[in-house]
């Protein structure tokens, strides 16, 4: 169940005991059709001691034994706390580490030892980047589900100069002026011109007029979500028509199950998501006469996209790649983007519709950065008239948005990070040295063990958040131009949500994606009224992607029903 491709490439030594443990199974499935019924249990018996047995000499065996960290107890052999693990991730973490009475315990899950760490300030430390934890079994399966071939995927998931090229266009405040400029202009002369055009030539709401305009209906996902993903995609390939109603039908319904198929097996996906299967490859086929364009390398690259190719060509010996492989890696980027980005614009919109004091700071901050634009535009004459038709956000304008930061910040620790787990790999044996009950232990790490952060109870930890569970959208808003400051225990926690990852594993498009969401948000609201259908708040919250099982960004599986109409 657990990256068992991944772990064979590294050749894990936890790998040789599933083997062991599997083959015992297999043979006593074989045996067990010749012989009657008591010898079969007899055999099942002896079968099940032996797992056993094997597991204790292993746990015996094991350094981590001696650090004196406390383990899960668990009666199946071999799988373990799997079940418990995969049912509710953020559940099982929370239920050990207080039955345990330690933020730091172990788990043996599928023939491998699990380490859970469940204090921010001891996530810090493991995942600073002082110690040789990487995500490189997450791009391992991120790459194989889209079906990069597993030496080009394992070659991929050890890569880290791609961090190098985004940084260049995301993280360098000129490559990212650049990138929202150009953004910023498929919004206002293609994306919203077209999705709002739509929307208010279709009938109106039957709630009645207010004021002089009626209201027309939409949703959230459709409007917000929609363009993100429009901006986004033409942005990142140059071409509109990738953009189009059908592309973004088809890869919300991919997105969608994008969680479950990361945790399967893939025989498992082939044998039982088939049909997900050819709808990805119909999506590739779609976006395959781009990369097409980008065959031959230039040598000084020029845009993100053909940077990108540029460096992953560079990571092959023969230094090509077939059609195939080129189109299934360039999309990955793309998609791991509009997989986060699409569950936080939809909660962050919603939270601001269902209060009005939030909907009006919103509001307020918006106008009154346009309207400090307006006031500068108008000492300059050739600028004035082309203002009143197109405002347009620059970068500086995004980062005074205060207020929408510190409702994106409390969208993501509430919604986005609710279930999910951040989990690492070991890729060489060592010791993680962490300060547990105020005593440091050194924890002995060995190659190949997955190290476990659940950021839902971190982010719900009564603790550090008063009333965690509640939307409190100036939460995060500076003081007296100072972030406020969260503690625990009476130490500072510096980085109080986590969602976009820190040390080695740090998310290099975290700036682009809190600027696409503010951008869109705001060259919605300044022109238009928005509210919940018929201006009353749903009483429930729509359904998410694995509600009430697995971990889950919130990924929205229906709409929420709003309605909008140009301002008075």
């Amino acid at each position: 169940p657990f990256e068992g491709g991944y772990n064979r490439i590294t050749h894990n030594s936890n790998a040789q005991i599933d083997k062991i443990l599997a083959n015992i199974c297999i043979y006593i499935t074989m045996i067990t059709d010749v012989l009657d019924t008591k010898s079969a249990v007899l055999v099942a018996a002896i079968t099940l001691t032996l797992c056993v047995v094997i597991e204790r000499i292993q746990w015996w065996l094991n350094p981590l034994r001696k650090s004196k960290i406390p383990k899960v107890p668990h009666l199946i052999p071999w799988l373990g706390s799997a079940d418990a693990f995969l049912n509710d991730t953020a559940q099982f973490a929370s239920k050990w580490a207080y039955r345990l009475k330690s933020p730091v315990f172990t788990a043996y899950i599928a023939g491998m030892d699990h380490i859970f760490i469940t204090e921010a300030s001891l996530m810090n430390a493991a995942f600073s980047g002082r110690y040789p934890l990487t995500w490189e079994h997450v791009k391992y399966r991120i790459n194989s589900l889209w079906g990069v071939y597993p030496s080009s995927a394992f070659t991929l998931a050890r890569a880290r100069g791609n961090h190098k090229v985004f940084d260049k266009y995301l993280m360098n405040t000129g490559g990212l002026e650049k990138i929202m400029s150009k953004y910023q202009r498929i919004l206002n002369e293609r994306v919203n011109p077209y999705l709002l055009s739509k929307i208010m030539s279709a009938k109106p709401s039957d709630y009645g007029k207010g004021g002089n305009k009626e209201w027309a209906v939409s949703g959230i996902f459709d409007l917000f979500y929609g363009a993100v993903f429009r901006a986004t995609v033409e942005a990142f390939y140059d071409d509109h028509t990738l953009a189009s109603d059908e592309m973004f039908e088809r890869t919300s319904k991919m997105l969608r199950c994008l969680h479950t198929l990361l945790i399967l097996p893939r025989f498992v996906i082939r044998l039982f998501f088939n049909g997900k299967c050819k709808e990805l490859a119909e999506i590739g086929n779609l976006f395959e006469r781009k990369i097409g364009c980008y065959k031959m390398k230039s040598k000084d690259g020029g845009n993100l996209l053909q940077d990108l190719f540029n460096y992953y060509e560079s990571l092959f010996d023969d230094g090509t790649m077939d059609t195939e492989e080129r189109w299934r890696i360039m999309l990955v980027p793309l998609m791991a983007s509009l997989f986060n980005t699409g569950p936080t614009v939809f909660w962050t919109v919603y939270y601001i519709l269902a209060d009005e004091v939030v909907y009006s700071a919103v509001k307020k901050e918006i106008m009154s950065i346009v309207h400090d634009n307006s006031c500068n535009d108008n000492d300059n004459d050739n600028n004035s008239s082309a203002t009143k038709t197109n405002v347009s956000f620059t970068l500086a304008d995004l980062n005074k948005m205060q207020v929408l930061d510190a409702i994106i910040s409390e969208t993501l620790r509430l919604k986005s990070t609710m279930r999910t787990v951040r989990m690492r790999t070991a890729v060489a044996d060592f010791n993680m040295k962490l300060k547990v009950h105020g005593e440091t232990k050194a924890i002995p790490v060995k190659k190949g063990t997955l190290v476990h952060v659940p950021m839902a109870l971190l982010h719900n930890d009564a603790q550090v958040f008063k009333n965690p569970d509640t939307f409190i959208y100036d939460r995060f808003l500076p003081v007296n131009g100072k972030p406020p400051v969260f503690t625990k225990n009476g130490e500072i926690i510096p980085n109080p949500v986590n969602y976009f990852g820190m040390g080695l594993s740090y998310c290099p498009g975290r700036k682009l994606a809190v600027a696409e969401i503010k951008l869109v948000i705001a060259s919605i609201f300044h022109k238009y009224d928005v509210r919940f259908l018929g201006g009353v708040v749903p009483e429930k919250s729509p359904k998410v992607v694995n509600e009430t099982r697995r971990t889950t960004n919130m990924f929205p599986l229906e709409d929420a029903q709003i309605e909008i109409r140009p301002c008075d």
